[in-house]
């Protein structure tokens, strides 16, 4: 069994495999949850050049503030996720590291301004296109109208997550059913910071998907 063909193929939406981040201190994907942050961090961390053979740390900051010690000397660190600019100081030491830094985040890209005026920063925001969820609809053989797809978008922003949770309790793989019943009968709890669990998405991240 190919354990990388099972996975789900990863869209990269922002097209970013060919971009150089040699000369990038800090890159910082912001966006709702669900909507491709996460996915992005992986992506980079595993398969762009500029950053796959480095040596990595993964901080997973629940929400909190985080440290980064002495003894993680780390050429790459990718925080997930910055939800408050109260957690903004834990990267102070980005101004003393030569290492890169690269975060998810929900916070305004001011305030990273605002901390780090003058490093070398890139910013990528997950929750502007109906676009992806199109191609991963299309991928999967889902059916879909443009109004459809405008109202989801509406109520949730471009957020992969939601979107699967509507489908998934639907028994038509057709998002026009699906919304209509979802609108109708049922809600998205969204779970506190506390609650979430540590999760690295996978993908199957070979230039061969369709």
């Amino acid at each position: 069994m190919n354990k990388e063909k099972d996975l789900p193929p990863f869209d990269d939406f922002l097209g970013l495999k060919e971009t150089s981040f040699a000369n990038t201190k800090l890159l910082v994907f912001t966006g709702i949850s669900g909507s491709g942050k996460s996915s992005y961090l992986n992506f980079l961390a595993q398969v762009h050049p500029d950053f796959k053979n480095l040596s990595q740390e993964w901080i997973w900051t629940m929400c909190q503030s985080f440290r980064v010690k002495p003894n993680q000397k780390k050429c790459l660190f990718l925080i997930d996720e910055i939800t408050s600019p109260l957690q903004l100081s834990s990267l102070i030491r980005i101004k003393k590291s030569t290492a890169q830094w690269v975060v998810a985040s929900h916070i305004h890209r001011l305030w990273f301004r605002l901390l780090l005026p003058q490093e070398k920063i890139k910013f990528y925001h997950t929750d502007h296109s109906t676009k992806k969820l199109e191609t991963w609809m299309q991928r999967w053989g889902i059916s879909f109208s443009k109004e459809s797809l405008l109202a989801f978008q509406k109520k949730y922003g471009s957020s992969y997550v939601d979107l699967k949770c509507i489908l998934e309790r639907s028994p038509k793989k057709d998002l026009d059913y699906a919304l209509n019943k979802h609108f109708r009968m049922d809600s998205i709890k969204i779970e506190k910071c506390s609650q979430w669990t540590p999760f690295m998405p996978k993908f199957n991240f070979s230039d061969k998907n369709p």
